[in-house]
C-alpha cells in the first residue's frame, strides 16, 4: 500500500525520494520481480465496503495487476521529471519473485475494485511529495537516525500528523514517538 504521507522505510516512498534527490535507487535482484502495489484511497474505499457485511469474511483488498519493479521505476521517473541511477544489488533471498492479491471475494461481496492505475497513484504520490518536501526530508532523517533502513521494519505511533491529515491513521504515524523497532537478522 503506498500513496501521500507513507512511511519512510516503504519502497515506493523511498525509491521517489531517491530519485528527487539524485541519489542511488537501490534494487534487490534484477528489477524483473514484480510486486502488487496497491494505491491507499483504493484500500480505504474496500475497507469502508467491507464494514456493511454481516459476519465473518475474509477478503483480500490490492490491485491484482502486479507491475516489475523496473516498470515502477519508469513510472517514478516519468513523474518526478528526472532519470534514476540504479544500484542492482543481490536478491535477497525472502523475497518473493512475485506477488498477487486475489480480489474475488472483493468483487463478489463487495462490488469492489481497485480504481487507481500504478501510473496515477505515483503521480499523485510524487506530487503530494514534491509538496510536502521539507516534511519528507524530516521523517526520513528521522528514521535513518534509528537507524531504519532496508534491514529494519518498524511499527510505530505518535500524536503527530501531517497538517494535511489532522486526526488520520494516527496509529501508523512514526514521526516523533516510535514504539518498536524490530531488526531483522541475516540469515
Amino acid at each position: 500500500v503506498y500513496g501521500p504521507a507513507a512511511r519512510p522505510d516503504m519502497a515506493i516512498f523511498r525509491f521517489i525520494k531517491w530519485v528527487m534527490e539524485g541519489n542511488k535507487v537501490q534494487i534487490f535482484g534484477d528489477g524483473k520481480q514484480v510486486r502488487d502495489f496497491t494505491y491507499i484511497d483504493d484500500i480505504v474505499l474496500g475497507t469502508i465496503g467491507a464494514l456493511k457485511l454481516k459476519g465473518f469474511h475474509k477478503i483480500n483488498l490490492g490491485n491484482n495487476n502486479p507491475s516489475s519493479l523496473s516498470e515502477l521505476i519508469y513510472i517514478i521517473e516519468k513523474h518526478t521529471g528526472r532519470k534514476a541511477k540504479m544500484e542492482f544489488l543481490p536478491a535477497l533471498p525472502e523475497d518473493m519473485r512475485s506477488t498477487r492479491a486475489d480480489i474475488g471475494k472483493a468483487k463478489e461481496l463487495l462490488d469492489w475494485q481497485p480504481r487507481v492505475t500504478l501510473d496515477e497513484g505515483i503521480k499523485r504520490t510524487a506530487d503530494w511529495m514534491k509538496d510536502n518536501w521539507e516534511w519528507v526530508k524530516e521523517t526520513a532523517e528521522i528514521c535513518a537516525d534509528l537507524g531504519v533502513k532496508h534491514n529494519y521494519t518498524f511499527n510505530c505511533s505518535s500524536n503527530f500528523t501531517h497538517p494535511q491529515f489532522p486526526g488520520y491513521w494516527n496509529d501508523v504515524r512514526w514521526h516523533k514517538k516510535v514504539t518498536s523497532v524490530i531488526r531483522r537478522e541475516p540469515t
